[in-house]
């Protein structure tokens, strides 16, 4: 437990000026009896094991001829679930002008000024901090503030007494598990089947989907984050990142799920035609082919259609029979006898000479 001591020359400025004020005649006028000079109120007023609590004292003195030279503050709080810290102050308040002194369930400290000045006290200018302790029952604490003895710069005691309850409930301690419950696509089927445990996950979808959603849920009141709904273009894959953050903020887990999106199927078609075109481009013998077929389609296509007149009048041309020209059938048969007849003098000959030398 942190405690501070009251520095001696606090103290005796501080019963000064309550003797004073106890034995003026004046009593200061400027503040109505009802109208609070201090109000307190937490930050949070649900809190879990090891939360930290703020319990701040908030000043009002704008009504005020003569700003409030000090005050005496009594803080009461049950020490089987709360544990004190600390009391900061703000800038307002001069530099060791409040000294407080902790006990086991109470705090009890004493506002004075240097003597020479006076701030005006508006807003919050004490913050008394507790911690909840660990394993403490569920349910209702509550925190009691006592604000007396208040004196002005003139030394007047103003007679009112400023007392607040802030009254924390305690809940059960946050999760720290960051898990998924439940994960289901808007499209498409997860594969494999959602489990908890599991971290990885593929989804095929068509090529016309061009944006997938899911419906997801955290365990024990966790946080789920989900990095984006688009998908890349088609014949590509997208991964998805789900991020899930525990109820108490202190644990992230991850799941990725792999979105396949198909091709389109008229761009593939494209893409096959154009890669047989320049296939034929670059081969002579593809070529050949290629003029082959086309001229067999259209002896096909002549020979369905005979010599009809196509449409306009137009008559197709076709080629029948052995258009060669006779004189050079004449020379082709002379020239066939007259090699005939050398290979046949010559054949003889040599039959001649054989047997002329046997």
């Amino acid at each position: 437990m942190r405690k501070k001591c009251i520095p001696k020359r606090f103290i005796s400025f501080f019963l000064l000026l309550c003797f004073f004020a106890l034995n003026s005649s004046t009593v200061g006028t400027a503040f109505a009896a009802d109208i609070p000079y201090f109000t307190c109120s937490a930050d949070e007023n649900t809190v879990v094991a090891n939360d930290e609590v703020r319990i701040k004292v908030n000043a009002s003195e704008n009504n005020l001829i003569e700003n409030i030279a000090a005050f005496r503050v009594t803080v009461s709080f049950d020490s089987s679930k709360l544990t004190f810290k600390r009391a900061d102050t703000s800038s307002q308040v001069q530099d060791d002008a409040f000294q407080y002194h902790a006990q086991e369930n109470k705090i009890i400290g004493i506002y004075a000024c240097d003597g020479k000045t006076t701030p005006k006290l508006l807003g919050d200018c004490i913050t008394f901090v507790f911690a909840v302790k660990e394993g403490t029952s569920i349910g209702e604490t509550i925190v009691s503030t006592q604000i007396d003895q208040i004196v002005d710069w003139s030394v007047h005691k103003l007679g009112v007494v400023c007392s607040n309850e802030v009254k924390l409930q305690i809940e059960p301690p946050l999760s720290a598990k960051a898990l998924l419950a439940s994960l289901e696509p808007l499209q498409g089927t997860l594969k494999p089947n959602f489990s908890p445990n599991t971290a990885n996950y593929s989804l095929s979808l068509p090529h016309s989907a061009t944006s997938i959603e899911f419906n997801a849920t955290a365990a024990d009141e966790g946080k789920v984050n989900i990095n984006r709904k688009t998908l890349e273009k088609a014949g590509t894959n997208t991964v998805i990142t789900v991020t899930v953050t525990s109820a108490d903020k202190k644990s992230k887990s991850q799941y990725f799920i792999t979105v396949s999106r198909a091709e389109k199927e008229i761009a593939a078609t494209s893409g096959n035609q154009s890669k047989t075109s320049k296939a034929s481009s670059s081969n002579p013998q593809s070529k050949k082919q290629a003029a082959q077929t086309t001229s067999l389609a259209n002896t096909s296509s002549a020979q369905a259609t005979g010599n009809q007149p196509a449409d306009g009048g137009v008559r197709n041309l076709y080629v029948v029979g052995n258009q060669m020209p006779a004189y050079l059938v004449g020379m082709l048969i002379a020239c066939i006898c007259m090699l005939v007849g050398v290979l046949a003098f010559l054949f003889f000959k040599k039959e001649k000479k054989e047997k002329h030398n046997k």
